[in-house]
Formats: structure tokens, sequence, C-alpha cells
């Protein structure tokens, strides 16, 4: 037989829940929310005022860098998919534009227009 494992953290590690919540139901928070967090966190960290950042997909992931940035900069959140409901969802909790990548490539116009540098997926060099 196998004895029990046990595993300690620092305080730091550790995120408190509201009672009425499940912790199978928020667990995904702490891999795809961190995730999110370290890049829109990043991205953060050169954005100023007047600067344009380019969010690549509005699905879980883009909605939680979304937040985050929108929380850590000032800068003008432009959101790109190719789902409507999504990017309205986006425009919904803060992106301040949004463009609908249809397959007929017209939304090039539309970037172009916002004159945006992409930095979800890429760095921006400023």
């Amino acid at each position: 037989m196998t004895a029990p494992v046990a595993m300690s953290t620092s305080a730091r590690s550790v995120v408190r829940i509201d009672e009425f919540l499940e912790p199978a139901d928020v667990a995904a928070l702490a891999d795809a929310g961190l995730t999110a967090y370290q890049a829109a966190a990043k991205a953060a960290r050169t954005l100023r005022t007047g600067d344009r950042c380019v969010v690549i997909g509005a699905g879980g992931l883009g909605h939680i860098g979304i937040q985050v940035l929108k929380a850590l900069t000032s800068a003008e959140l432009v959101v790109v998919d190719r789902n409507s409901d999504a990017v309205k969802l986006a425009v919904s909790i803060g992106a301040d534009h949004s463009v609908v990548a249809d397959s007929d490539w017209s939304w090039l116009g539309e970037m172009s227009v916002l004159r945006a540098c992409l930095i979800w997926r890429a760095s921006c060099s400023r």
C-alpha cells in the first residue's frame, strides 16, 4: 500500500473562492486564466496611453486577456475573431474596437484603418 502524499505551497499560490463555488468549476482559471494573465501582463508593461493592442481570438483565453489588459493598461483594445458572438461579448467586457474576421479578407482594411500593432501573439516594438 502506498502512503498518501502531502504537498505544500506558499500562501501566494492559494486563492480563496466563495463558498458557493465548487473547486472543479473554477479549476481551469488556475491554468488557462494564468496563461492569459501572463501574456496580458507582459504586454501591459510596454503599452501606454494612446497605444492600440490587438487581441487575436475572443474565446475563453481572449476574454480573460481583454479583462486583464483593461485592468492593467489604458491602451485601446482591438479584438479580432471569426465568431461575431464572441466579438460582441468581448466589446461588452472592455474591447474598444472589434473586427469580425470573415473569410473574404475584407476585415484587413479595418485593421489598417485602426493602425494597430499585434501583440497578443507577437511582440510589438515601440
